[in-house]
């Protein structure tokens, strides 16, 4: 079978993939601009940060960098709601470490605490 073939790599260059579509398609790449639709429209400046302190934050910025513009978004492993202030989009990379946790001296209950204010400060001052 197919799925059985996949080595741990070949599933990660599939996810990585993936989401890199996701990605380019949240920057408007993918969108037809000639039917302007109502709702969130994503743009530059942008900021990444991980709900859990996973390292897909650090991959998304990676995908998100141009060979000769650098990255276009600003990686923020601990962002607070004053570091999305200006930003147009907040991508947020959700995924559980407990090691990056640790590392980063926060534990689940602060770090969920962290990511609904920052969601709620988004929506406040319409972060796409």
């Amino acid at each position: 079978m197919f799925m059985r073939d996949l080595t741990k790599k070949d599933g990660f260059v599939v996810f990585a993939l993936a989401l890199a579509a996701v990605a380019a398609c949240a920057f408007g790449l993918c969108s037809d601009r000639s039917s302007a639709a109502a709702g969130p429209q994503p743009g530059l400046p942008a900021v990444i940060t991980s709900a859990g302190q996973s390292p897909d934050g650090l991959v998304i910025k990676v995908l998100l960098t141009d060979k000769q513009r650098g990255p276009l978004a600003d990686y923020k492993a601990l962002a607070k709601p004053e570091d999305i202030a200006g930003a147009k989009t907040l991508i947020v990379a959700v995924g559980v470490s407990s090691k990056g946790l640790g590392s980063a001296g926060v534990n689940v209950d602060q770090e969920i605490a962290r990511v609904k204010s920052l969601l709620e400060t988004a929506k406040k001052i319409t972060v796409s």
